[in-house]
């Protein structure tokens, strides 16, 4: 029997514990809680795991075996190390690296992540993963809440309190569930004892599913009724709740085979299928498929049609006049010149095998830590360097097949821009497999007043690797530039990675935000951009119920309201439910009526599925337990069972990046 007293009875910030401070509470459950503390002596931030209820012998034996499980793990980049451990008037602890960047979890609260930050995730946990198995742990727990990040982004597998160590028995009795329901394998389910490798390989897949999908494999309905689709439904395949590549769905879903022989037999196997994956990919799309893709993939006819309209017209509707320059002399337009005189080949010509030479060569004045230092800390410096990087691109020399070749003459013939037309050549280019070339193309459209579209296409090749070699401080030098320009989905990314740790500054978290304030208002006038717009107030209203001390609850509240009134009824649910959450959280009661019309407004068709499913799982808690003035409703609760997750509108699926 628990005791309630010492279960309560936890330390407080600012207490002292064995040579360290304790500055802040980081979360708190019921079998133990979690502080940032500081080293007195060195000032090293750590993170002090502490356990409540000593009188539970199975949570004492799980948490000693949480500690040594971690600690076999002798400093491996992707699994959090223990420090230390001891104990503190009769408590006992852990000592744990700091996991500055959050959890998975949380950066799954604004929607999927893109298919190559999942791969290169799991690939970096799969190997972590492996290190595990090899020293004899099995971690048994894997999901979303157990993946830290640190400072730099990396991914940490964390939280080793269910794991076993190879040549002990199980601590979990007969009878006893496990793990979490909704990424637990269904030999788990019925065992615990029967957990291996490729238990955890299911684990895995269950998490590279929620960061495709923004959610779990089963969701919806009691713990038994998941439990029972664990063992008798194959997941629903990701791709139909959010775009996704159809090699990775296929990696994803080999994880999450009920049977354990059908799976990848080994991490390691699965890491190396995602980095075949990205191999292949060329990492060369961090971003979502934009509509010129999806449409070429489709067939030449229309991209030259429907696709090309849509982006050209979107971009020069709203662009400023400084931006709508007539191309320079050297640049003439192509239907002037032949391909022979531009040295081309001939249209129809097939791509050559490599990319020309010089394009993604590196200057060596990176290589200097001071040149490096002042990229980092001066905007100026930055677009500098961006600048001269640029003229080592060369202007592009050689054209798809004559199909696209036709598409893009028929951009000029309609008098469309230069550089508008050379950024929906280059989207046409990276669905052809050839980085090399598109990163000529983007950078051909963005030079002097082009298209900030092409300056963020450039900035998310530099931030890739993709067509010239990986340079964070030049891509965030095109994210600068197209943000400048009044694009928010500049602003977006600048925050994004920010937030994540990419630039690594000390007032980052502070830059982060101003960005999403920027991203969310819309400065710059660009209209078109409002999914960029919609998904950084989401941002900011994630980060207000997170952390009000860094984004004022009321401000965020307000611009909510304000962008989900002028938002189009089929992509109003990732606000809607980001609203309703911050309310809650903020106990505000008496808006109940109001929190309950904006989770209605989520679950109108829609193609943020997730968002909707998590918007019926928000209302039936409501309904259940009563909140507000909106008492408990049986019958609420019942019919919104029997809606059940429904297909999104239109039969695709898109999360709130």
């Amino acid at each position: 029997m628990r005791s309630e007293g010492k279960a309560g009875s936890g330390w407080a910030p600012g207490a002292a514990v064995d040579g360290y401070r304790l500055l802040e509470r980081l979360g708190r459950g019921g079998m133990g809680e979690v502080f940032r503390a500081r080293h007195t002596a060195t000032g090293a931030e750590v993170a002090i795991k502490s356990l409540l209820c000593l009188d539970e012998l199975e949570l004492v034996a799980r948490f000693r075996r949480e500690g040594e499980a971690q600690a076999r793990a002798d400093a491996h980049p992707a699994v959090l190390r223990v420090r230390s451990a001891g104990v503190s008037a009769g408590r006992p602890y852990l000592v744990l690296d700091y996991a500055a960047g959050g959890s998975l979890a949380q950066r799954l609260v604004g929607g999927p992540l893109p298919a190559d930050d999942t791969a290169r995730i799991g690939a970096a946990l799969a190997r972590g993963l492996a290190h595990m198995h090899r020293r004899g742990v099995l971690h048994r727990d894997l999901k979303p809440e157990n993946v830290l990040f640190d400072e730099q982004g990396r991914p940490r597998l964390s939280d080793f309190g269910l794991s076993k160590l190879r040549g002990e028995d199980a601590l979990t009795a007969t009878g006893t569930l496990l793990g979490t329901p909704a990424a637990m394998p269904p030999e788990q389910v019925r065992s615990a004892a029967a957990a291996d490798e490729r238990s955890d390989v299911y684990g895995l897949g269950a998490v590279l599913y929620a960061c495709a999908t923004g959610r779990l494999p089963f969701v919806g309905g009691g713990v038994l009724s998941v439990l029972d689709r664990v063992l008798r439904e194959p997941p629903l395949p990701p791709g139909k709740l959010a775009p996704l590549d159809a090699g990775l769905e296929r990696i994803i879903l080999r994880c999450l085979e009920k049977d354990p022989a059908a799976r990848y037999a080994t991490a390691d196997a699965l890491a190396d299928a995602l980095e075949d994956w990205l191999a292949r990919k060329g990492a060369a799309r961090p971003r979502a498929r934009r509509v010129a893709v999806g449409l070429l993939l489709a067939g030449a006819c229309a991209l030259a049609g429907l696709g090309f309209l849509a982006w050209t017209k979107r971009s020069a509707a709203g662009r400023p006049a400084s931006l709508r320059g007539s191309p320079q002399p050297s640049d003439a337009a192509p239907r002037e010149r032949s391909a022979e005189e531009l040295g081309r080949p001939a249209p129809g010509r097939p791509l050559p095998d490599r990319p020309p030479s010089g394009g993604g060569e590196r200057d060596p004045a990176l290589s200097n830590a001071a040149d490096a230092r002042a990229l980092a800390s001066d905007p100026a410096e930055r677009a500098e360097r961006l600048d001269a990087l640029l003229e080592r691109i060369p202007a592009p020399s050689e054209v798809p097949p004559a199909d696209l070749d036709a598409a893009f003459q028929q951009g000029w013939h309609d008098n469309y821009e230069k550089s508008i037309t050379a950024g929906i050549y280059g989207q046409s280019l990276l669905a052809l497999g050839r980085p090399d070339l598109a990163v000529q193309w983007f950078a051909s459209g963005a030079r002097g007043d082009g298209d900030p579209r092409c300056w963020v296409e450039l900035g998310d090749a530099f931030l890739a690797g993709a067509g010239v070699e990986r340079d964070a401080q030049a891509a965030r030098a095109c994210y600068e530039r197209a943000a400048g320009a009044g694009l928010a989905a500049a602003a977006l990314r600048l925050g994004d990675h920010l937030e994540m740790g990419t630039w690594q500054e000390p007032d980052a978290s502070r830059k982060a935000v101003e960005w999403y304030w920027r991203a969310a208002r819309g400065e710059g006038g660009k209209d078109d951009d409002v999914g960029s717009a919609m998904r950084a107030t989401v941002r900011l209203l994630r980060i207000a119920r997170e952390d009000p001390a860094r984004v004022d609850p009321e401000g965020a509240l307000r611009l909510g309201v304000r962008r989900l009134r002028s938002c189009e009824p089929g992509r109003r649910a990732p606000l809607a439910l980001a609203l309703a959450r911050l309310v809650r959280a903020r106990g505000e009661h008496e808006r109940a009526p109001e929190v309950v019309g904006w989770l209605r407004l989520a679950l109108k068709p829609t193609r943020f599925v997730q968002d909707r499913e998590a918007a019926r799982q928000e209302l039936m808690a409501i309904y259940r337990e009563g909140w507000g003035s909106v008492g408990p409703d049986p019958a609420a609760v019942r019919a919104l069972e029997a809606e059940g997750p429904t297909p999104p509108a239109g039969g695709e699926a898109a999360g709130s990046r």
